[in-house]
């Protein structure tokens, strides 16, 4: 039998999930007061193992290939058929221990690829410089009127602007990565297994291929300088393309095996 769990929350209840380290199909459920742990009782649970048990083994990459065995017996303790089921992640170097009902129980065994990383969105393009404004030149004419009086004139020009400078071009945007393929999952079972195989599913399910990253902008064209004329505006940076997205990865083989007699 495996160490006792003691709930410290409503929340907090917790069933060993290793059918191996359950004695004779019960679990003990004890109740005791806080404040007198003296004051105590004891609730025994009988399992009849009738549940849709979920198998789901997760990979960062590819998915890992499992080697599941399948085996039925009689329990005489709750008067029920049950399969006892095994599955080995040898990659993770793991064994996952089932007994399900022959009478309502059923279990889904997965082997998930990961998806594919995002690919990152390309930098945007800087924006250009302005044009610089046209030099302002200043004349001064003085002339003399018959009386002998004098008149200044004053008279103000500006030069042509310069052009504003070109925006810089936005950066690519990286490739999303593949999604890594699912697992194989190799079953074998006894003949005594196959009248209710209908109960063992097994789905390889593939990762997604990750997005690709955004195509930086493109820089905005610097602004003409003023004068006479004024400058052009720069030329806007060309946008960068968009990353293309990753490919989906592929299922693995599912391949069902019944040991000779």
């Amino acid at each position: 039998s495996t160490a006792p769990h003691l709930s410290k929350s409503k929340g907090d209840l917790t069933i060993e999930a290793d059918p191996e380290k359950i004695t004779n199909d019960q679990i003990g459920l004890v109740a005791m007061l806080t404040r007198d742990t003296a004051i105590r009782d004891t609730l025994r649970i009988v399992l009849d193992y009738v549940a849709a048990y979920q198998c789901k083994v997760a990979a960062a990459g590819n998915g890992h290939d499992l080697h599941v065995s399948a085996d039925v017996y009689d329990d005489s303790l709750i008067h029920a058929r049950l399969l006892r089921i095994d599955v080995n992640d040898s990659v993770a170097k793991k064994i996952y221990h089932y007994r399900i009902n022959t009478n309502g129980g059923s279990i889904n065994i997965s082997s998930y690829g990961g998806n594919g990383l995002d690919g990152s969105s390309g930098l945007d393009g800087t924006s250009g410089s302005p044009g610089s404004d046209g030099t302002v030149s200043v004349d001064v004419e003085t002339t003399t009127a018959p009386d002998g009086s004098t008149q200044t004139t004053t008279n103000t020009t500006m030069g042509p602007g310069g052009d504003g400078g070109p925006g810089g071009n936005g950066d690519d945007g990286e490739d999303g990565d593949n999604g890594g393929n699912g697992g194989n999952i190799y079953i074998r079972y006894t003949p005594a297994v196959a009248p209710y195989l209908s109960l063992i599913k097994a789905l390889s399910i593939p990762g997604a291929g990750g997005s690709g990253g955004r195509g930086g902008q493109g820089g905005s064209g610097g602004a003409g300088g003023a004068g006479d004329p004024p400058g052009n505006n720069g030329l806007d940076g060309m946008s960068g393309r968009n990353g293309f997205d990753g490919a989906a990865g592929q299922k693995g083989k599912i391949i069902f095996t019944q040991n000779a007699d």
